[in-house]
């Protein structure tokens, strides 16, 4: 499902690193999910890569592997210092920032409307105050990281396409104009090749667009 959060991540490191790939379309959460069952993937979710007789599953080791496995630009830095730094960006994206931007945002009060469903507002607020508190915590993150080689690191990976659903927000959006720094490193990836390239193309055309000027 290319519309995916973590299957973008995926893409985009793939992308960043030149490597010619086949997408295909899978839907986990469909009654009989085909080729999505627990033989490619035993809980059931996304993404999955297959590279000759390897399969892994977990965005994580998907996008260490191409990032080791094959050449271009390097996505991780050479110093463990730095390396740290990027896996608690990564850590915070997925542990903290991901559900109340995404789940709690984007969906409750973009995805939802747009289907005609009433939006929780108590849902709404609690995920706005915790989006806050995330983007506190990884806005001097972003700052003290040094830029790689290839000027895109893995941390930008799994925190753009997160920003991107929540961005079209307006609490999201909202949120992120607490924090000039973020906002910053937001505008300058959001128009990024890697980021216009793994856009989704099954989004409505009525959706909302990223409400940061």
């Amino acid at each position: 499902m290319d519309f995916s959060v973590y299957v973008r991540i995926a893409r985009f490191a793939l992308f960043e690193k030149g490597v010619d790939y086949r997408l295909e379309h899978l839907n986990p959460f469909e009654p009989d999910p085909g080729k999505a069952g627990p033989d490619l993937h035993p809980f059931g979710k996304m993404p999955v890569l297959r590279h000759g007789g390897l399969t892994f599953y977990e965005t994580q080791a998907i996008v260490r592997y191409v990032d080791e496995a094959f050449p271009g630009p390097v996505l991780t830095p050479g110093d463990a210092a730095q390396r740290g730094l990027q896996n608690q960006i990564v850590g915070i994206c997925d542990n903290y920032l991901y559900r109340p931007l995404v789940w709690g945002l984007f969906v409750e009060t973009v995805s939802k409307p747009l289907k005609g469903e009433t939006v929780d507002d108590a849902v709404a607020a609690a995920a706005e105050t915790d989006v806050a508190r995330a983007f506190g915590a990884l806005t001097p993150l972003l700052s003290a990281k040094e830029t790689v080689s290839s000027g895109i690191d893995i941390a930008d990976l799994f925190l753009a396409p997160m920003m991107d659903y929540g961005m079209r927000s307006e609490q999201g959006a909202r949120a992120a104009e607490r924090f000039p720094d973020l906002l910053a490193w937001w505008r300058q990836i959001r128009a990024c090749p890697g980021m216009v390239a793994t856009r989704s193309r099954e989004l409505p055309s009525d959706m909302p667009e990223d409400r940061v000027l």
